[in-house]
Parts: structure tokens; sequence; C-alpha cells
């Protein structure tokens, strides 16, 4: 008869894990922000220096324009004029 090893199990020390001291969480009273006009854009400086101003994706979206599309810039008065370039 073929001998059978003995496997003996040994068990595993369970330690206990030191409890992380608890966080005490700092209330902070914050300053209730004022209501922002979601058509109030900021004009940004790009690396190149030219400069940028997002538009509100809601109003892309309700004129059908797309990323890329060629636009026009005209002044008129103290703002700006943005028009779809007309293809022929």
């Amino acid at each position: 008869m073929a001998e059978k090893k003995a496997t003996k199990k040994v068990a595993k020390k369970v330690t206990a894990k030191k409890a992380a001291p608890k966080q005490v969480k700092k209330v902070v009273a914050k300053a209730k922000k004022a209501p922002v006009d979601k058509n109030v854009r900021k004009i940004q400086r790009q690396a190149n220096g030219s400069t940028t101003i997002v538009l509100p994706a809601e109003l892309l979206r309700e004129l059908k324009w797309k990323p890329k599309m060629n636009v026009t810039v005209k002044k008129r008065g103290e703002g700006i004029l943005i028009e779809k370039v007309k293809t022929k």
C-alpha cells in the first residue's frame, strides 16, 4: 500500500487590524452663490495668443450647428454677430 502523507492544516493567525482614527468632519458654512445667468460667458486667452468664447451647447443644438462649421463674425454696435456661412 502506498503511504499517505499526513497533511497538517496550519491555522493562520488572524491579526486584528488597527482601526484608523476617526476623522473629524469639519462643517464649514459655505456662502451661497448668486444665481448665474447661463448666457454670461468669459473670454479666455489661449496659449497661442488667440481668444475663445465657449457658446452654450443648448444654443448650438437649437441652431443645429456642428463642430468645425464655418461661421462669420461681425461687429454690430457694442457686440458681435455670429452667423453660419451661407453655402452656394
